[in-house]
C-alpha cells in the first residue's frame, strides 16, 4: 500500500484511535487522504505552500527595505538642501549684518559733518552778526 505523508491543518483530526494536532504529520493511504482531505495537506503541497510563503515574505521584506533606503536616502537629501539652505541664509543674514555696520558708522560720520557744518554755519552767522554790528556801529559814528 502506498502511503502518503500529511499535515494536519484546519482543525484537529481523531483517526484511526490516534489524536494528532494542527501541524503533526499523518501517514495515509490515497482513499483515507480522499477522505480526510479537509483537514490535511500532502507534506510536499505544506513544504510549497512554506516555500512560497516565505519567498513571498522575503519579497515583502524586500520591497521594504528598499521602500526604506529610498526613504533614508530622500530625508539625507532633504537634510543637505536644508543643511545648504541654512547656510545660505546665515551668510545673507552675516552680509546684511556688516552693510548695516557700515550703514551706521556712514551715518555717524554724517552726523558728525552735520554737526561741524551746523557749528561753521553758526560761526558764520556770528561772524556775520559781528561785521554787520560793527558797520551798523561805523554807520552811526
Amino acid at each position: 500500500m502506498n502511503e502518503l505523508i500529511a499535515i494536519v491543518v484546519g482543525s484537529a483530526l481523531f483517526h484511526n484511535g490516534k489524536h494528532y494536532a494542527i501541524g503533526d504529520e499523518i501517514r495515509v493511504t490515497a482513499d483515507e487522504y480522499a477522505n480526510l482531505s479537509v483537514y490535511l495537506q500532502l507534506q510536499d503541497d505544506t513544504l510549497k505552500a512554506q516555500e512560497e510563503a516565505k519567498q513571498t515574505a522575503e519579497a515583502q521584506a524586500k520591497a521594504l527595505a528598499e521602500q526604506a533606503e529610498q526613504e533614508r536616502i530622500a530625508m539625507q537629501e532633504a537634510l543637505v538642501k536644508a543643511e545648504a539652505s541654512l547656510a545660505a541664509t546665515q551668510l545673507e543674514l552675516d552680509e546684511t549684518k556688516a552693510k548695516l555696520t557700515e550703514a551706521e558708522a556712514a551715518l555717524v560720520t554724517l552726523k558728525a559733518q552735520q554737526a561741524k557744518r551746523k557749528g561753521a554755519a553758526k560761526a558764520e552767522t556770528e561772524a556775520s552778526a559781528e561785521v554787520e554790528a560793527e558797520t551798523v556801529t561805523d554807520k552811526a559814528k
